[in-house]
């Protein structure tokens, strides 16, 4: 119910705190917490207040009985109800457990415990170390592992060694990111190179893990850059290059790899840049550090072959210096033949090379070599031009040629020519070779052409014709193979031919004449040319036959490689073996020999291939990933497994994942399941992060291969891999490994691991509480067994919990102190719950014996909040007195319980029936006086006095008990059994005021009006009929008029008039008769309003034996607008009453008009000093006199004039004097004043016109000079103080009069009432109440009703019309409505004098004068507990200040004032103002103010309606409408 109002009215909060406060409502629990069945009725009361907030906690395995849940109780301390039955403790058997046994044997546990010790940064580090070294070695798990290394790293943030490991151990467990935030902070704090690089290592491994191959790259650049000697960080960024096809950077990273190898291991080098070469034959200096390497190798030939081809495949100029070098080297090694070719093909290239040339001569000096010799030097001299040189060469030659005989013809013409200028006839060698060729041609012999071929050979040589000594030369050879000149100018002639074509014509031709060595150097020739004439097939057969006549010949295995495609696998394997053996196997040739024998399905031929490679290059994955997949078609599981490994090891790339995992499943296959599981596991670490799906696979296999270790390790990985539910069973698993390998330590961090995790915690604990008790290790017991008190919130299983660890502390250590703190908290789990607190009870008994055991449960009940421990201490004085130390002990745990806990009634009830067994009368008042001065709050003490009341009352002693019953009423009145109890004792000990003065406060305090009749009548009942007091009844009536319905309880007031003496009633009665008509006077409801008059008119004749102002309250119904309203009944009943009153009413004195007063002979004798001085002080007689005085002298016509208005503001009713100033003021040009006084006068003189009003606007009444207007005297701080009080005062019962709530008339239809609309939206808008309510309603007795807010409501007749008139009456209801003005005007004056008394009394110091009654201290109580208490606050410090204010004759005064200004502002029109007053006030109903006379008489006999023509004489009203006259007002109309 509450939470429903406070969702739809949240301000309503403070209001309903404030009840709770004062003890007017009661805050029940929420229907949830109710049984839905009967209980047992429970032994316990219910729990305080605070008890309430404490969680409910219930058994689930039995039915709830909590205490907050019980609604009726066994012992009942509220007067009426007693009690007592009491549970009993249960017999409760402590838990058993399993001998102790030797406690285990854990290496971590000593130093977990020294880190709790707090020890310094340094030991805990090492002990963060060794915990890591005890993970990994002792239970095997890398995970915590890790951790360990982490909290190192963590403790010394310095420690590099520390960072570095950390960094490892958390790679090895898959946190890849982690693992390089440690390595990155390693590295700076380290300066050790070894360890630095180790760093790097690492760091760029986890950035290709993870993918980050940018960072990887800046990694190992570093690397490179701080490592100049170090190889493997440019062999990684090679292979990282070529994963991205960067070929370039990758050969300048192999060749700085090799570079650094060189010395340390040469033939790695050697391998190295024999991989860079075979990228890019034509890097010169690659070529030459390649031939260099092979040559330091013992491979000479290889680096001049290297060297030679490197220079082929250069451009001219990088050719050239290639060539140079190759010769060199073959000269260096002895291979002139080699050189000289070499030098010749550098001749090609640069015909006109002297050093080539003289570098050729050198390497022809063998005698073998003369043939050759000798054609160069004819070749040489035939290109010379100066002619000293040329015959010095052609001298050289001629004497090689001696060496010939069939040369001795050229060797002679040489001679002649470099002896001396050419003779005369001399043929030219060009002409003369032409004329030697058709010779030859037309030869006869063969010996002959022979002869002429020679010379035509030498004549073109001389000539520098190479194309003519190769067309010569090879038809010499044909006729005569073995001329070794012809050979030798033939091969110097194809060295210098560009024609591919011609050269191998005339390499063919060498290699056919030549033998040996020769031969295979032409074939090796020949093969290139071959190449160039793209006939492979050719080029192939050239090298083939090359390697036949000389297998070291690595220039022809060069070119025999380019080829293989051509051959068939076995050519080619042969080629491919010869080339192994020549180039000192380079990695090209190796997975060339790979690839065929793969191909010819050679397998093993391919794995020693691929295994030579790979011993000289690891890194080299192209190979290794050749060998693996050659492996896997193999049954060879150790070799998958080592080649997998290594592979996985060394690189990181899509397609090493790929045949990670076909190792995987090809080791699986071949039912190796433990090498299977440890590639899982190389995978798993490789990875850099966590990979679910695959530690699953690895555990898979493990659990196939049946091998424990493998098991755990897989199981571990899995761990890591995993979270939530799919981690706490891997760990459950792991826990049962260990178990079965009988170890109990790593069983144990096991499941220590899961009781971390929320999924596995409760599964843990279980099993963990087990394990320590089986171990008889009390500590960590009792330490599992509070994180499962802490992991559940089931009651029950709490206190199972709890009651282990109470039974286990007694069971291994004997320690009951300690047991009993568990018991403590078991208490504390059951509070709320009758049978778990008698369980606590019980488990306390079992733990020791019965005197050790009450001795403790009373201690613990001393710990406990009252209500718990009040339970306690009567279960434990119920077990002492069932036990054999008897009533003593339990009087005395029932004496002290009563005493400490006396809210526990059980107590008192066991107290009183143990105490007052011997019939100690005076040891129970004792008892009651005890528990009295200890009682706090009104509650507990009022239900002490009636308990104390009854007992005595049952001894036989009415007037004590009555004593004790009047003060258990006092102290919280209400209709219950203590009021009937005084009842009771009053009337059989005649102690009747006491029982009147309980049944008026009963009334007082009454909610509703029907309550508060019903107890006043008794009480009026009570004084006249038992204590025969008619004034003391008249009286309570008197206060009950106030609020009763009007007329429920005349036929009391009759019987206590006609019973009492007029004298003693009188008064009482007048004021009764006086409160009536107020009361009557507020009512709306015509018909209402008629039989209250009717009902005032009997008590007006009966009660007051007053006919004739019955007569007249009658004649005023009657004549009144209301009587044309009644019903026929009515009216009828009302004129019959009305005549029977008036027989014996006397007859009214008609009044006469009053005269205007004469002027004393002694005020016309003063001087003028005199008169002005009496009329500066206010005094009228003196004005009218100085008038009088003044005439119509026109020197004081100004002084007369002012005189006369202020005379006119001080007595309105001398009409005379309005009429002199309505002249005057016309005379002087005030037309404002004129224009007003000729509307007052136009009320009853005809000959006074009735100006059209004057509609004041927002200009002429702007708010803040509207409302100064209103109320000059306005006094903020008593405003404010008045607001505050109708604030909170308005929401009492008995200040509201229950007839202003009645159903109002009926609706009308609010478009008919165009007037009322308008004249209400004008009203408000002047005066700022916007948020008025207006409802126009037929059938209602006034005009214009208000009920106060806010916000206000007004009720408006339907039909009404006149603008003037309703905006006066709108207006006046209105600002009478307001906060500040409420409060006296919707309030009688009796019932506001006792809310001012109230007030004073609740929120300041009421004068001693003041007498105090009880409702007025009741009232005060209610608002102290209605009112806020920051409004309280501002209420002391206004009452403070402002109390003596609180006067309602004049606040009342000042209301009406302000309400009549409004209506005279707001209307603008002063005549009808009037009119609408005189009609409005009850008390004008005798004057007719249409006439002379009237009009005199009502500003005598109604103050307000005086100050409305003051109003409208004084200064600020004629200066507005002054103002508003030139808008508002033509003076023509």
């Amino acid at each position: 119910m509450v939470a429903a109002l406070l969702s739809k009215l949240p301000a309503c909060a403070p209001h309903i705190a404030a009840l709770v406060r004062a003890g007017l409502a009661v805050l029940e629990a929420p229907s949830a917490l109710r049984l839905t069945s009967p209980l047992p009725a429970p032994t316990l009361p219910p729990p305080p207040s605070r008890l309430s907030r404490l969680p409910l906690i219930n058994w689930t395995s039995k039915p709830s009985t909590t205490l907050a849940a019980v609604s009726g109780r066994r012992v009942r301390l509220e007067p009426g109800g007693a009690g007592e039955r009491i549970d009993v403790i249960p017999e409760v058997t402590a838990a058993s457990w399993p001998k102790r046994v030797t406690p285990l044997a854990d290496p971590l546990r000593e130093p977990e415990l020294e880190l709790t010790e707090e020890p310094d940064a340094t030991r805990r580090t090492q002990i963060f170390a060794n915990l890591a070294a005890l993970w990994e070695q002792r239970i095997g798990s890398l995970e915590e592992a890790a951790r360990n290394l982490r909290e190192a790293a963590a403790t010394s943030p310095g420690h590099a060694g520390l960072l570095l490991a950390a960094a490892q151990a958390c790679a090895r467990v898959g946190h890849g990111e982690v693992g390089l935030r440690y390595a990155h902070a390693a590295l700076p704090l380290c300066s050790d190179a070894a360890q630095r690089a180790e760093i790097q290592r690492l760091i760029a491994h986890l950035h290709e893990r993870l993918e980050q191959h940018e960072e990887a790259v800046i990694c190992l650049n570093e690397a490179a850059s701080e490592h100049a000697g170090e190889a493997w960080p440019h062999e990684w960024l090679a292979h990282l290059a070529l994963e991205r096809d960067q070929l370039p950077l990758a050969k300048a990273h192999v060749r700085a790899a090799a570079s650094a190898e060189r010395v340390r291991s040469p033939r790695r080098a050697l391998a190295m840049y024999a991989l860079a070469y075979g990228w890019d034959a034509g890097d010169t200096e690659l070529a030459s550090e390649y031939a260099d390497a092979l040559h330091a190798l013992g491979h000479p030939e290889a680096a001049i072959a290297i060297v030679a081809q490197a220079a082929r495949a250069s451009a001219p100029g990088a050719a050239s210096v290639l060539l140079r070098n190759a010769a060199r080297r073959a000269e260096r090694h002895g291979r002139a033949d080699w050189a000289a070719e070499l030098w010749l093909e550098q001749l090609a290239l640069s015909p006109d090379d002297a050093g080539a040339w003289d570098a050729l001569e050198t390497c022809l000096q063998s005698p073998e070599d003369a043939a050759k010799l000798a054609a160069v030097l004819e070749s040489r001299a035939g290109r010379t031009r100066t002619p000293r040189e040329r015959a010095e060469r052609l001298l050289r030659a001629g004497r090689a040629l001696d060496r010939f005989p069939e040369e001795q013809l050229t060797a002679a013409r040489y001679a002649r020519l470099a002896n001396g200028p050419a003779q005369e006839g001399e043929p030219e060698p060009r002409s003369e070779a032409t004329r030697v060729r058709g010779l030859a041609r037309r030869a006869e012999s063969e010996d002959e052409q022979t002869r002429l071929l020679r010379q035509l050979a030498a004549l073109h040589a001389e000539a520098a014709e190479p194309r003519g000594v190769a067309s010569a030369c090879l038809e010499l050879l044909g006729l005569e193979p073995s001329d070794p000149l012809a050979s030798a100018r033939l091969w110097l002639a194809s060295a210098q031919l560009t024609d591919a074509v011609v050269r191998s014509e005339a390499l063919t031709m060498l290699a056919r004449v030549y033998t040996g060595p020769r031969r295979a150097r032409a074939l090796a020739q020949l093969a290139r040319e071959q190449e160039r004439l793209h006939d492979f097939d050719a080029a192939l057969a050239a090298a083939e036959s090359a390697l036949l006549l000389d297998p070291s010949s690595a220039d022809a295995v060069l070119s025999a490689l380019g080829h293989l495609h051509h051959g068939t696998h076995e050519r080619a394997l042969a080629l491919l073996a010869q080339a192994q053996r020549s180039l000192a196997a380079p990695p090209a040739v190796l997975l060339s020999i790979a690839d065929v024998a793969g191909v010819a399905g050679d397998a093993n031929l391919v794995r020693r291939t691929l295994s030579e490679l790979l011993q000289w290059l690891p890194q080299h994955a192209p190979a290794r990933c050749m060998l693996l997949e050659s492996l896997l078609t193999s049954e060879d599981a150790a070799g998958i497994e080592a080649c997998a490994r290594e592979l996985l090891a060394r690189g990181s790339s899509v397609q090493l994942d790929r045949l990670g995992h076909e190792a995987m499943r090809r080791l699986a296959e071949l039912d190796e399941y433990a090498a299977a599981a440890g590639l899982a596991e190389q995978l798993l670490a490789r990875h850099g992060r966590l990979d679910p799906e695959l530690a699953d696979h690895a555990y898979e296999l493990a659990h196939v291969s049946g091998q424990g270790a493998l098991q755990i390790r897989a199981l571990e990985r899995a761990a890591s891999a995993h979270s939530g539910s799919a981690r706490a069973a891997c760990l459950f698993q792991l826990a049962t490994r260990h178990a079965a390998a009988a170890d109990r330590v790593a069983e144990l961090r096991a499941l220590l691991r899961a009781a971390a995790l929320t999924e596995g915690l409760n599964r843990a604990l279980e099993q963990l509480s087990a394990r320590f008790a089986e171990l008889g290790d009390l500590e960590r017991l009792l330490t599992v067994l509070s994180l499962r008190l802490d992991a559940t919130s089931d009651a029950a299983a709490r206190r199972k919990l709890l009651f282990d660890m109470a039974c286990a502390t007694v069971h291994f250590a004997s320690d009951r102190a300690r047991a009993l703190g568990f018991v403590r908290s078991m208490l504390a789990e059951s509070i709320g719950d009758r049978t778990s607190l008698l369980h606590c009870l019980g488990t306390v008994f079992a733990l020791g014996d019965a005197g050790w055991a009450l001795s403790a449960a009373r201690e613990l009940a001393l710990e406990q909040t009252p209500d718990v421990a009040g339970a306690l201490f009567l279960w434990l004085a119920y077990k002492a007195e069932l036990s054999d130390k008897g009533h003593e002990l339990a009087l005395s745990l029932a004496l002290e319980g009563a005493e400490r806990y006396p809210a526990t009634g059980e107590l008192l009830v066991m107290a009183e029936r143990l105490t007052l067994a011997r019939g100690d009368k005076s040891g129970a008042l004792a008892l009651y006086a005890a528990l009295l001065a200890g009682a706090s709050g009104a509650h507990g003490q009022r239900a002490l006095h009636y308990r104390a009341g009854r007992w005595l009352e049952r001894f036989d002693a009415p007037l004590e008990a009555l004593d004790h019953y009047q003060q258990a009423f006092d102290l919280a009145p209400s209709a219950g059994v203590a009021y009937a109890a005084l009842l009771r004792c009053a009337r059989s000990t005649g102690k009747l005021e006491i029982l009147l003065s309980a049944q008026h406060n009963l009334s007082l305090l009454a909610t509703s009006d029907r309550q508060r009749t019903s107890l006043l009548s008794s009480a009026v009942d009570t004084a006249l009929r038992e204590l025969h007091d008619p004034a003391r009844a008249l009286s309570l009536l008197l206060e009950a008029e106030a609020f009763i319905p009007i007329g429920e309880l005349d036929a009391l007031v009759l019987e206590a008039a006609r019973a009492g003496n007029l004298s003693e009633c009188e008064g009482s009665l007048r004021e009764l008769i006086k409160l009536r008509a107020e009361r009557i006077e507020q009512l709306w409801d015509r018909d209402a309003k008629a039989d209250a008059l009717l009902a005032l008119a009997r008590l007006q004749a009966s009660a007051c034996s007053e006919p004739e102002a019955a007569a007249a309250t009658l004649r005023g119904l009657l004549e009144g607008e209301i009587s044309q309203q009644l019903s026929a009944a009515r009216l009828e009943q009302a004129q019959s009453e009305y005549a029977r009153l008036a027989e014996q009413a006397r007859p009214a004195k008609p009044s006469a008009p009053p005269a205007e007063p004469p002027v004393t002979s002694s005020v016309e004798l003063q001087s003028e000093e005199e008169l002005r001085d009496r009329a500066q002080r206010g005094d009228a007689e003196a004005m009218a006199a100085m008038v009088r005085r003044l005439g119509s002298d026109p020197e004081y016509a100004e002084e007369a004039f002012a005189l006369l208005a202020q005379l006119a503001r001080c007595e309105p009713e001398r009409t005379a004097a309005l009429r002199d100033l309505t002249e005057r003021a016309k005379h002087a040009g005030a037309s404002a004043l004129a224009r007003i006084c000729e509307q007052i006068l136009s009320l009853f003189d005809a000959q006074y016109t009735a100006h059209p009003r004057v509609a004041f606007g927002s200009r002429e009444l702007p708010p803040e000079d509207l409302w100064q207007l209103l109320s000059p005297e306005r006094d903020a701080g008593l405003s404010r103080l008045l607001q505050l009080i109708w604030q909170h005062a308005r929401l009492l019962p008995q200040l509201r009069p229950a007839a202003r709530f009645q159903t109002l008339g009926d609706a009308a239809t609010p478009s008919d009432e165009r007037a009322i609309l308008s004249a209400f939206a004008r009203v408000t808008s002047l005066l700022g109440r916007s948020e008025a309510v207006l409802h126009v309603k037929t059938n209602v007795a006034q005009d214009v009703s208000a009920l106060p807010g806010p916000p206000a409501t007004l009720v408006v007749r339907a039909g009404l019309t006149d603008a003037a008139s309703l905006e006066f009456q709108l207006a006046r209801a209105l600002v009478a409505c307001d906060p500040e003005h409420a409060l006296v005007t919707a309030l009688n004056e009796r019932a506001a004098r006792r809310l001012f008394t109230a007030v004073t009394l609740a929120f300041g110091t009421p004068s001693p004068e003041t007498p105090l009654s009880l409702s007025d201290r009741a009232l005060s109580l209610q608002l102290r507990a209605t009112i806020a208490k920051p409004a309280q606050l501002e209420l002391r410090q206004l009452v403070a200040t402002h109390a003596g204010q609180l006067d309602y004759p004049r606040l009342r005064k000042s209301a009406e004032l302000a309400a009549v200004r409004a209506g005279l502002l707001v209307s603008g029109d002063v005549r009808t103002s009037l009119l609408s007053l005189a009609r409005m006030q009850s008390s004008l109903n005798e004057c007719d103010v249409e006439t002379e006379t009237g009009y005199a008489r009502a500003c005598v006999e109604s103050p307000t309606f005086a100050e409305l023509v003051r109003c409208a004489l004084s200064l600020p009203f004629i200066g507005l409408t002054e103002l508003a006259l030139p808008q508002h007002w033509d003076e023509s109309a």
